[in-house]
């Protein structure tokens, strides 16, 4: 392995993926054979996604990668509009369309284009950030024009439609910590959020939030 650090996996026929803080490798499950990707010279791989195309999405430090039919192209803030290099989440939406959080804004890939929409969710909030991370990136239950996007600045409703929004921190919605690290669905529609500081279940219906921390 590059490293033990693992930081994502995706699953690819008999292959697995693997992305660490030292690059990229493959596993062949019934060989348990391991063969290293030479992207950046050591760049570190934050984020993996196979589209429905069977496309490979690698988010590195450096920039996006994709990989389709035995190439890698690679989309930076020098050859593209992409906000940032530094890929944090990256998610196919039910109509195919990739989306990419990155250290600085989401993203939204245009193919025929090979470009990026850009959208910040932070706007006036927190000004003393200057960045906007974008951690993780759900779809919204029985909603198909929408996403849930958790960030450095609280869990975000994204309209894809009309790049609205709707923020939910600590004022609105009682959750323990802004930084939302990571998303998961839940029963009952509730969002169980992997934040900085505790778990989180956050009801949208109520806008409320159950808070869980460690006792030592």
């Amino acid at each position: 392995l590059p490293s033990n650090g693992i930081t994502s996996m995706v699953v690819d026929g008999e292959f697995i993926w693997i992305g660490t803080w030292s690059g990229l490798c493959k596993i062949n499950t019934k060989t348990f054979e391991i063969s290293r990707i030479n992207l950046a010279e050591g760049d570190i791989v934050r984020s993996l996604h196979k589209d429905r195309k069977q496309n490979i999405w690698i988010g590195t430090a450096h920039g996006l990668v994709r990989y389709a039919d035995g190439t890698y192209k690679t989309y930076t803030t020098q050859n593209s509009t992409l906000s940032h290099n530094t890929i944090r989440s990256i998610w196919e939406d039910s109509d195919g369309t990739i989306w990419i959080g990155t250290y600085d804004k989401l993203n939204k890939f245009l193919p025929r284009e090979n470009e990026f929409i850009v959208f910040d969710l932070k706007g006036e909030y927190r000004p003393e950030l200057k960045n906007n991370l974008i951690c993780d990136i759900k779809p919204v239950t029985d909603d198909e024009k929408s996403l849930w996007v958790g960030t450095e600045t609280g869990l975000c409703l994204f309209n894809k439609i009309d790049g609205s929004y709707t923020r939910y921190v600590r004022k609105n919605a009682g959750l323990s910590n802004e930084v939302i690290k990571t998303i998961y669905s839940g029963p009952e529609g509730k969002l169980w959020l992997g934040t900085d500081f505790g778990l989180n279940v956050f009801d949208p219906q109520t806008s409320s939030s159950e808070r869980y921390f460690h006792n030592p």
